[in-house]
């Protein structure tokens, strides 16, 4: 799949390499910022590829800024919701690379990309046979599992995913980067029936 190059209005400091992987879709997705600059790969729709896909596409994002894995300094993780299988082959290879590199990670969840840009709002992400994961933002973060009759009664309107927006990763790699949410390893996001404020149900 070819790389993109996008200049968007975000920023982190010259001496920053980062690496935001998501495996948690159908398309696999990652994107590398560096200085002013984001390359973004956006594979196809064949779940079932990522782990051959993951480390081939890593080299091709590395190559295409010139640079090679040793130069990650920090690596954004999206740990789920999503694929059950696609979240674990994301996650191992965060930790793989932020244990070879000796770097840290910041945790990324699925749905807040999704609404990072809102201080309120209903992020949803189809797990079929109309039942949602979901992340209500208002005031507090609160990760459940919702189906089509309990979305309605949400006062916002949702905002679904569709595939990895590099862009809102980004937006919201960099805000956690700024705040220093940075973990040692990263470990899977599975939504049960609900998680208030925030908190992580594996």
């Amino acid at each position: 799949m070819p790389i993109e190059k996008h200049l968007f209005d975000l920023q982190l400091d010259d001496d920053v390499c980062a690496v935001i992987i998501d495996s948690t879709d159908k398309k696999l997705g990652i994107a590398l910022l560096k200085g002013k600059e984001t390359f973004v790969y956006l594979g196809g729709d064949i779940e079932r590829r990522h782990t051959a896909e993951i480390l081939t596409a890593l080299d091709q994002v590395l190559a295409s800024a010139k640079l090679s894995i040793s130069d990650i300094t920090v690596i954004g993780c999206v740990i789920g919701p999503g694929s059950f299988t696609g979240i674990r082959i994301g996650v191992a290879t965060c930790n793989a690379i932020a244990y070879a590199n000796s770097i840290k990670i910041i945790e990324i969840t699925s749905l807040e990309t999704l609404i990072c840009d809102r201080d309120r709002g209903l992020a949803l992400i189809d797990c079929k046979n109309n039942n949602y994961y979901a992340l209500i933002k208002d005031g507090t973060l609160t990760y459940t599992a919702l189906n089509i009759d309990e979305i309605k009664n949400i006062p916002f309107t949702p905002v679904y995913r569709v595939s990895f927006d590099a862009k809102k990763a980004c937006a919201t790699f960099i805000n956690k980067y700024k705040n220093q949410n940075f973990s040692k390893i990263s470990k899977p996001f599975y939504i049960k029936k609900s998680s208030a404020d925030g908190s992580i149900l594996t």
